[in-house]
C-alpha cells in the first residue's frame, strides 16, 4: 500500500513546468499538481480497498451508466443582445424564418431588425435607418447600422425636440448565409445630434410685381401674372382648392383708380379670368364654395361679402349693416378666413385701433348683418388678425398682437376656439419680425414673411427659410 502510493505521488511529482511561463500560471499549475497528487493517493487507496469497482466508486464511474457529458455553453455566453437573448431562443427564431413565420421572417432584413430595435428599446416611434441598413444577402456581419430618431437630412420634419442618434451592430450568429437571422451584438449610443432641416416644398408670391410660383425643392420659378397696365402688383393671393392637381391661383388686380376685379388663373399658367369685382379671395376647404369682399365704396373700404358656389355659380350675400358712429380709421371688413368645417367663415372689422373678428354660419346666417356677427370672445385690448384654420386643434389661426402703446408685447401667432376665444395651442410665441402669415387650406403648414422680405415655412416643428424677396405668400405643399 504505502510503495504503491509512493510510486504514484513520484508520477504526479514529474510534471515539469518551462521556465517561460508566467509565474501565475506557474501557481496555478502547483496547484493543480498537489490536487493531482491527492487525487492519485485517493485512486491508490480505492485501488487497494475495492480494486477497480472501487476505483469506479470513487470517481462516480459506473459499468452500466455513461458518465455525465461535460456540459456546454451556458445561455450567458450567447453574444447576441436582442431580440433573443439566449441561444435556445435563437434557434426557435431561426426555425420559425425557415417556416415562413409573419413574426420571425423580418429577422431575416437588417435594416428592419435595427428599426424594431429603435421602436422597442429605444422608444423612438418613427426612427430614421440610415448607413448599413442595405447589407448585401450575402454579407453575415458583422454590420454596423447607424438609426436616428428622425430623418438627419432635414428633408421631412422632425418632431423629436431633442434628435438622437445610436449605432447597432448585427451578425448572423447561427447561419452565415442569406437564410440566416439577425441578431443585434452590440450598441453605442444614443448621442445627442443636431439637424438642419432642409428648404422644401412650394408656394406662390408676388416678387417685382409679378405674381409667381416657386417650386423650393426644385429651385424653379414660373412667373404667372406680370402686373397690369398701371404696373400694379397683384394683391390678396390665395390658392385653392386644397388637393387638385393643378389647384387655381386667386388674387385681386387692383388699378390707381380703386377698381378692384378679382382674378383666377391657373397654376399650370395661361390666360387670367375674370371673377368680378371684388378683393381678398379665401376658397373653402372643401374646394366648394369662393369668399371674397366688394369693393363698391373704394379700394380699402368692403361692404358686403360675397360667397360664391363655384359648382354652379349661384351666390349668396351679406351687408355690412349700420354701425352707428363709425370708429377713426374704420375700413370694413378686412380679412376672410374659413374654418376646417367650409361652412362657418371668420372676418374681421378692421379701424385704427385694431380687429374685431366675428364668426359667420354661412348655412345658419343667411340675411344677417355682418356687423350683427358672432364676436370671438378676443382677451383684452388684443388685435387678432385671421389667418385660416389648424388643423391639429380645428381651431382658427390668429396673428395676435397686444396691447398698446405703454404696454406692448411681441406678437405671436396662436390657434383659439372660435367658440370662446379660448387658446387651442401656440404654433409661434414670440413672432416680433413677422410681416404677414398664411396657412395652407389644409390648415398643416404656415408660411410667413419678415419685415426685410424673407420667407419662412413651418410645419409645426421649427421655421425653416424657404426663400427672400417675396411677399403675398402662400403655401402649397
Amino acid at each position: 500500500m504505502d510503495d504503491l502510493e509512493r510510486l504514484l505521488r513520484a508520477k504526479a511529482e514529474e510534471v515539469l513546468v518551462p521556465s517561460e511561463i508566467p509565474r501565475s500560471l506557474l501557481r496555478r499549475a502547483r496547484r493543480r499538481r498537489w490536487k493531482n497528487a491527492g487525487l492519485a493517493g485517493l485512486l491508490a487507496t480505492a485501488l487497494a480497498v475495492g480494486g477497480f469497482a472501487g476505483v469506479r466508486a470513487a470517481t462516480g464511474a459506473s459499468s452500466d451508466k455513461p458518465a455525465r457529458p461535460t456540459p456546454g455553453p451556458s445561455s450567458a455566453a450567447w453574444p447576441g443582445l436582442w431580440p433573443q437573448a439566449t441561444r435556445e431562443e435563437a434557434l426557435r427564431a431561426q426555425a420559425g424564418a425557415d417556416a415562413g413565420d409573419a413574426k420571425f421572417v423580418p429577422q431575416l432584413f437588417p435594416g428592419k431588425v435595427a428599426s424594431a430595435y429603435a421602436q422597442t428599446v429605444l422608444g423612438w416611434p418613427d426612427p430614421f435607418v440610415g448607413d448599413g441598413a442595405g447589407a448585401a444577402d450575402t454579407q453575415s456581419g458583422p454590420v454596423p447600422i447607424t438609426i436616428y430618431t428622425c430623418d438627419p437630412n432635414g428633408s421631412t420634419p422632425c418632431r423629436d425636440p431633442h434628435p438622437s442618434r445610436a449605432v447597432v451592430t448585427l451578425d448572423r450568429l447561427l447561419r452565415h448565409d442569406p437564410t440566416g437571422v439577425w441578431f443585434v451584438t452590440a450598441v453605442r449610443g444614443p448621442v445627442p445630434i443636431v439637424i438642419e432641416p432642409k428648404p422644401s416644398g412650394s408656394f406662390v408670391g408676388v416678387k417685382h410685381g409679378d405674381l409667381v410660383l416657386v417650386d423650393v425643392s426644385g429651385g424653379e420659378t414660373t412667373v404667372l401674372v406680370h402686373p397690369g397696365s398701371y404696373g400694379v402688383p397683384p394683391r390678396d393671393v390665395f390658392v385653392g382648392p386644397p388637393g387638385a392637381k393643378f389647384p387655381d391661383v386667386y388674387y385681386s388686380a387692383v388699378e390707381p383708380n380703386c377698381t378692384a376685379t378679382l382674378m383666377r388663373v391657373s397654376l399650370i399658367g395661361g390666360q387670367p379670368q375674370t371673377i368680378a369685382p371684388g378683393v381678398d379671395p379665401a376658397v373653402s376647404p372643401d374646394g366648394r364654395f369662393l369668399a371674397y369682399m366688394t369693393a363698391d365704396y373704394g379700394c380699402d373700404s368692403h361692404q358686403e361679402l360675397v360667397v360664391r358656389d363655384l359648382a354652379t355659380g349661384s351666390e349668396t350675400r351679406w351687408k355690412l349693416g349700420s354701425l352707428g358712429s363709425r370708429p377713426p380709421g374704420y375700413t370694413g371688413v378686412c380679412r376672410l378666413s374659413w374654418l376646417g368645417d367650409s361652412r362657418r367663415l371668420a372676418y374681421s372689422l378692421c379701424y385704427e385701433e385694431g380687429q374685431n373678428v366675428f364668426e359667420l354660419d354661412t348655412v345658419r346666417d343667411r340675411g344677417m348683418a355682418l356687423v350683427n356677427g358672432t364676436r370671438l370672445v378676443q382677451p383684452d385690448r388684443t388685435t387678432w388678425i385671421p389667418a385660416g384654420n389648424d388643423e391639429q386643434s380645428g381651431g382658427l389661426v390668429v396673428w395676435e398682437f397686444c396691447c398698446g402703446q405703454h404696454e406692448e408685447q411681441p406678437p405671436r401667432i396662436v390657434a383659439v376656439d372660435p367658440a370662446t376665444g379660448h387658446l387651442l395651442r401656440t404654433l409661434m410665441d414670440p413672432a416680433p419680425d413677422v410681416a404677414f402669415i398664411r396657412m395652407d387650406l389644409l390648415g398643416r403648414i404656415l408660411m410667413y414673411e419678415t419685415m426685410d422680405g424673407q420667407v419662412f415655412r413651418f410645419d409645426g416643428v421649427q421655421p425653416v427659410k424657404i426663400a427672400e424677396g417675396y411677399q403675398e405668400v402662400v403655401p402649397i405643399t
